[in-house]
């Protein structure tokens, strides 16, 4: 069963600028796309809590974006970045990201096969989405990116996984959540620091890929170091290469 093995940093109320993008391929003619002003995109993943089972371990591979005719890649893992979705429950964790021009998507997930689902009495299932090797999702809904509306937040949705007990398929529901749903978030950060610029700003390089952000810490902000159980309102608890 896969455990996180970086700390992880919470951080609530923040304001999160892109320095360095990964993935973002892109199908379309040479300079058709360059005319376009490029928005920088974040993914996120995030779950809501559920009474079924206690853990639900998946593997993302990929996420792909398609707007008339032309594909763009937002995230992609060869190896596949494993993620408990129960434990996405309130919160929002960013992934990757990546320039995408202006404009309305669909959005398509790629999971490797296997799912691990965990009831409450420690009794564990192990299922999968299909017969072939990875399974492609297309995400319920549409997607519209531009200036004020700057992330791709996938919820999956666990509590309509429907999980045939005597099979051991899983049929996944993934949908889209909308910029202005609303919900209760707080964001989610696995990786390692970068630089601290002051006692309210700092450079963080997520775990999967090469992408870095600036983290600004608002008013409210809470920093909650999950390996010593410390908070604090500051960068104070945070130093340059650590995870």
């Amino acid at each position: 069963m896969w455990k996180p093995g970086l700390r992880a940093v919470g951080l609530c109320l923040l304001v999160i600028l892109p320095l360095a993008c990964s993935g973002g391929g892109s199908g379309s003619a040479p300079g058709q796309q360059a005319r376009m002003a490029e928005v920088p995109t974040t993914l996120s993943v995030t779950d809501r809590r559920i009474d079924t089972f206690a853990q639900a371990f998946v593997s993302l591979k990929k996420v792909t974006l398609e707007s008339d005719g032309t594909r763009r890649v937002l995230f992609e893992d060869a190896a596949g970045v494993p993620i408990n979705l129960l434990e996405l429950s309130g919160e929002k964790r960013p992934l990757s990201v990546a320039a995408l021009p202006p404009g309305t998507y669909t959005v398509t997930v790629t999971l490797d096969n296997s799912v691990t689902l965990v009831e409450d009495d420690g009794t564990v299932h192990t299922g999968h989405f299909g017969n072939a090797a990875t399974l492609t999702v297309p995400v319920t809904g549409q997607i519209t990116v531009n200036d004020s509306s700057r992330e791709v937040v996938l919820d999956f949705n666990a509590r309509s996984f429907d999980f045939d007990d005597t099979s051991g398929k899983v049929t996944p529901q993934i949908q889209l959540v909308s910029a202005g749903a609303g919900l209760p978030f707080h964001n989610k950060f696995t990786g390692r620091v970068v630089d601290v610029q002051d006692d309210q700003t700092f450079t963080f390089r997520l775990e999967h890929g090469t992408t870095v952000i600036t983290v600004t810490l608002l008013p409210g902000a809470v920093v909650f170091d999950e390996a010593s159980g410390q908070t604090g309102s500051t960068t104070a608890l945070l130093a340059p290469d650590q995870n």
